[in-house]
């Protein structure tokens, strides 16, 4: 499989995650395994940001594109909470919901 998968410097993790050993969370995540959740930039504009189980993740990174991820969550419930901190944390930086240049601010820090 092809490793489409690019982290953010800055990467979110879940509140489940924190603490775990994130080299053998992103193993699996390459592989399909797991019920994690990504949070990435959207393929397409209209999107803020895509929601990505990890058994899907295979099929879609074999696809040219990169798949920039921000965040990763244990579970469905988990990335809905890691996803209200990260437009939480966007709405008290910028006081707006650009999340696109939120995150590119992150990775200059």
């Amino acid at each position: 499989m092809k490793n489409n998968l690019q982290y953010h410097p800055r990467l979110y993790l879940g509140n489940r995650l924190l603490g775990k050993n994130l080299i053998w969370i992103k193993h699996r995540i390459r592989h399909g395994k797991g019920g994690y959740y990504l949070l990435t930039a959207p393929a397409n504009r209209e999107d803020m940001l895509d929601l990505i189980p990890c058994k899907y993740i295979q099929s879609i990174a074999n696809r040219d594109r990169l798949i920039d991820v921000v965040g990763i969550a244990e579970d469905e419930e988990d990335a809905q909470e890691l996803l209200t901190i990260i437009v939480n944390d966007c709405l008290k930086e910028r006081q707006d919901l650009n999340l696109e240049e939120y995150l590119k601010c992150l990775q200059s820090f």
